[in-house]
């Protein structure tokens, strides 16, 4: 059994989504609610949340993080979400171990153009954008992890 460092989810100064006190309005995200993350903030979700929501925004200087629950999966509904600061499961030295499905809902706009523009949707439907940010995203790792092909 390999070491883990550098754990996102096991970092200093984590805030739990499933807090009150996290958000600036006092009560925890409900359903359907766009949701901006509290700016200079590592905002970690420790358990499946049983509501979808909708665009959640990641602000330059926050980082949303996945924790790992052995007891049950993680389940995240959103509409979309928009990353400019950072989104984190595990990291290169510390594999994510346990499951965590992130679901996009909602549709694709019919006024889509050759650019994948329209002038209907909103900025992240049904995706999740990166402007400046990162996405983070270290699982388990399975061998061997290629494949030699045959002549």
């Amino acid at each position: 059994d390999e070491s883990r460092t550098n754990c996102p989810h096991m970092g200093p100064g984590l805030l739990s989504w499933h807090d009150a006190a996290t958000w600036a309005s006092g009560s925890v995200p409900s359903k359907g609610q766009d949701v901006t993350l509290p700016t200079n903030s590592k905002i970690i979700i420790k358990k499946g949340i049983a509501r979808e929501f909708g665009v959640i925004s990641v602000p330059s200087s926050s980082e949303l993080i996945f924790d790992e629950n052995a007891d049950a999966p993680i389940s995240f509904d959103i509409a979309g979400m928009d990353v400019q600061g950072a989104l984190r499961v595990g990291s290169q030295t510390c594999r994510y171990l346990t499951e965590l499905t992130i679901t996009l809902h909602g549709s694709r706009p019919l006024d889509l153009n050759i650019y994948g523009a329209s002038s209907t949707a909103t900025r992240t439907y049904k995706g999740i954008s990166v402007n400046g940010g990162i996405i983070s995203i270290h699982g388990k790792q399975e061998y061997p992890t290629w494949t030699r092909l045959s002549e």
